[in-house]
């Protein structure tokens, strides 16, 4: 199961980027296991619901009114794994992810995040 976040005004946008991945800074990919660290530890994140929204079976969609909630749900990930690194073990034997993953697929969030407030875009989840 991935899920593609795909900075765009709708989601037919959204699929013609991911399917022609010309712009690579307007998507990213949300690797397996990911979703479960996240929920795992979801109490420590700041928006964590908001983030939850971004669906990894469907098609969802975040306002760009709400993507500085994403922003700041990616802000607290980091500072949570910067200051959590006793957890690398753990982390790699419960959801197959090591911290650092983490925390570049985090790296890629605030970009994708800064992009589309650029851009006025969406972000648009598109599940398996």
């Amino acid at each position: 199961m991935a899920l593609v976040i795909v900075s765009a005004k709708n989601i037919n946008e959204a699929n013609e980027k991911s399917i022609n991945k010309k712009d690579k800074k307007s998507y990213i990919i949300e690797d397996e296991g990911l979703q479960d660290f996240f929920f795992e530890y979801k109490d420590s994140f700041s928006y964590y619901d908001i983030y939850y929204k971004l669906e990894p079976y469907g098609t969802s969609k975040i306002d760009n009114s709400d993507i500085v909630y994403i922003k700041e749900f990616a802000e607290s990930v980091m500072n949570f794994i910067e200051t959590n690194t006793e957890l690398e073990n753990e982390s790699i034997e419960k959801f197959n992810v090591s911290l650092s993953k983490v925390k570049r697929y985090i790296k890629k969030l605030i970009k994708l995040t800064q992009y589309a407030i650029i851009y006025s875009d969406n972000l648009i989840g598109l599940g398996d």
